[in-house]
């Protein structure tokens, strides 16, 4: 099984301690760290290789952003950092995003103005901002993991898992390849008679950090990686439906069922559903509909919020 690929993205002068401290964070975790110096010669332009079919394959990208905005000789005028920066996110790939506090530099008019763009309220990425390489270290391996998930999320999650795995006809199980780093659990039951012959997969994320256009944007990346890994089409051709189970303890967004079946539909590759779980209240809230593994999955999920 191929191991999930990472994207290292920082201005080159300078910052060789900085990805050298990341890339030693990725390979503890089983996963391979990608960097710009390591990739093999070529006839190609380093652009069109990093930007065409680095970042396209891999499963997330780690952007470390400092107080140089890079060299911009580029035909866009753009900085490497910045086009990578782009370019991961018209391809929905998970962006971790970590602001360099170390050495406290005036920050560059141009690379101010990209931070702005990086850390937009409506269309940035969530980032953090590190004093020390060990601090890096330790915010890149709890965005890589889900280390921060709260002890009753981490519990659901883990009772999740033992309730669904023996699902009488639907043979639930875990899956972890080829799926992006976005989603902290993903179930998969697969056709047969009780999923009406439709292969099924259910993404269970942390509600309390849930936002719908951050979501659509991993499932996207997550539908791209399994055509790209299993075959082009797979999802579309099983007719697969996907649905998200959003957990949530503090619910501070008032999701309810009403609100879950106005935004049924993301886009019209797969189908798509939400499910609510208020982990304090201990009840689920389903989609409208019938379908065949709403019923299993809601004794499963009562049955884990019962152990709390």
């Amino acid at each position: 099984m191929r191991r999930q690929r990472v994207f290292i993205s920082s201005v080159m002068r300078d910052y060789e301690d900085r990805r050298k401290a990341v890339e030693v964070v990725i390979r503890a975790l089983g996963m391979e760290p990608i960097v710009a110096e390591t990739i093999s010669a070529s006839s190609r332009t380093p652009r069109d290789i990093i930007l065409n079919d680095v970042i396209r394959d891999c499963q997330a990208v780690i952007g470390i952003y400092g107080p140089h905005y890079g060299w911009t000789g580029a035909e866009s005028q753009k900085s490497p950092t910045e086009e990578e920066y782009d370019r991961a996110r018209e391809l929905y790939k998970p962006i971790y995003a970590f602001i360099d506090r170390i050495e406290h530099k005036v920050v560059e008019a141009r690379q101010q103005e990209f931070l702005a763009k990086v850390q937009n309220w409506d269309f940035g990425v969530l980032r953090r901002e590190f004093s020390s390489l060990d601090e890096l270290q330790d915010l890149v391996s709890v965005a890589l993991t889900g280390r921060d998930l709260s002890p009753r999320y981490q519990r659901f999650l883990d009772r999740m898992k033992v309730q669904t795995s023996n699902i009488n006809g639907l043979a639930f199980r875990e899956e972890s390849e080829p799926f992006a780093p976005a989603f902290d659990l993903v179930l998969h039951a697969p056709a047969n008679q009780f999923t009406a012959g439709v292969d099924s997969y259910i993404l269970v994320i942390d509600g309390d950090f849930y936002d719908r256009q951050e979501t659509k944007q991993a499932i996207q990346t997550w539908c791209s990686e399994v055509n790209h890994y299993i075959g082009a089409g797979f999802l579309k051709a099983r007719n697969a439906s996907t649905s998200v189970l959003i957990a949530v303890e503090d619910n501070p967004y008032d999701y309810t069922e009403k609100s879950m079946e106005k935004n049924r539909s993301l886009f019209s590759s797969t189908n798509y559903d939400e499910m609510l779980v208020d982990l304090c209240a201990g009840n689920i809230e389903l989609p409208p509909g019938n379908k065949p593994w709403f019923n299993p999955i809601k004794k499963a999920v009562e049955a884990a919020l019962a152990n709390e």
